[in-house]
């Protein structure tokens, strides 16, 4: 009997990673579809960014998010699963503007505050800087 709960227990975590990974890929097959077609917007689960608008909604309710912040997210959400450098966030960010690397963390914590679920997708990489990550 025991060996029945076991063998149940390993199929539902097998499912579970395969519906995970179905998600990511359907994440990802969506934005690359809109990006073809002119759309400029990004999504993951309820988390949606309208580049064009610059409006973010999260779980249909939208964002009041500043300039920084936006193209933050913006950012981590097209490089989702990649870690981007505090510098690179800086160059990519602060163009023409000299800030130092706790200006991108003081900017990634006031961020995380504003997106309520997704704030745990946002993830330090100690040492290396920050990424969009994926559950």
């Amino acid at each position: 009997m025991v060996y029945f709960y076991v063998i149940i227990y390993t199929l539902s975590a097998i499912y579970n990673d395969i519906i995970a990974e179905c998600e990511k890929l359907g994440d990802y097959v969506m934005n690359v579809v809109e990006a073809r077609l002119g759309k400029s917007s990004l999504s993951y689960r309820g988390l949606q960014i309208n580049q064009a608008r610059k409006t973010v909604s999260i779980d249909g309710t939208d964002a009041n998010l500043t300039r920084t912040e936006f193209d933050l997210l913006s950012l981590l959400l097209a490089n989702r699963g990649q870690v981007l450098s505090r510098q690179e966030l800086m160059d990519s960010i602060w163009t023409d503007v000299i800030v130092t690397e706790r200006t991108v963390d003081v900017h990634i914590t006031r961020l995380r505050k504003k997106l309520g679920p997704y704030a745990q997708n946002i993830v330090s990489r100690q040492g290396f800087g920050y990424t969009f990550e994926v559950n």
